[in-house]
């Protein structure tokens, strides 16, 4: 119970400071922005509390799986904002938005590749 306290202050806490603290972000990015750094944050602070005080509730194969998935969002995000928002050259935004976003897939498919070559090569 309170693991899940700790996930859910942590992860709220640092979406509002995220967003209040976005700048010159748009306010759907930094929401974005907020839930994943919550998200991750949380996470991480719940899979400590349950190793530390609860080890037999604790999940070795959930480390690993919510990581990667963490890490494959991520990039398929960062490749997409990068080219697409990132690339200030004059021309059509729909165009550089459709090229972000299938190079956003395409990294995320090849990090997806590595990151269960990764997991399945583990004893």
């Amino acid at each position: 119970m309170m693991g899940l306290l700790m996930f859910f202050g942590s992860f709220a806490g640092l979406w509002v400071w995220t967003v209040k603290e976005r700048g010159e972000w748009n306010l759907v990015f930094a929401n974005i922005a907020g839930v994943f750094s919550g998200l991750m944050v949380g996470s991480l602070l719940l899979m400590l509390h349950s190793r530390l005080f609860e080890p037999e509730l604790a999940d070795a194969k959930a480390i690993p799986s919510l990581f990667g998935f963490l890490i494959i969002v991520a990039t398929g995000y960062g490749t997409w904002k990068v080219i697409a928002l990132g690339n200030h050259t004059p021309g059509n935004q729909l165009v550089r938005h459709i090229i972000g976003g299938l190079a956003g897939v395409f990294t995320a498919l090849l990090v997806t590749i590595y990151v269960a070559g990764y997991v399945a090569g583990k004893p």
